[in-house]
């Protein structure tokens, strides 16, 4: 039987959804579901990669959400 290491946050819908989808991958093909928790969030931050960089496109999108939420 084949072991499949599934590293999952609880904050990441792409964990959520896999979580589900998973296990009858794995029984499917006679394989077993290694499940280790992770915070994505806490190791992007400690290799200095930031998640919600302020592209320009961002800023633009969040400036005219903050402008018409004013009016």
């Amino acid at each position: 039987m084949r072991l499949v290491d599934f590293y999952f946050d609880f904050s990441s819908t792409n964990s959520y959804f896999a979580a589900f989808l998973l296990p009858e991958i794995c029984a499917r093909n006679d394989a077993r579901v290694n499940w280790l928790p992770a915070h994505f969030a806490a190791l992007f931050r400690g290799t200095g990669f930031d998640t919600m960089a302020m592209t320009p496109r961002r800023r633009a999108t969040c400036g005219a959400i903050t402008r018409a939420m004013r009016t």
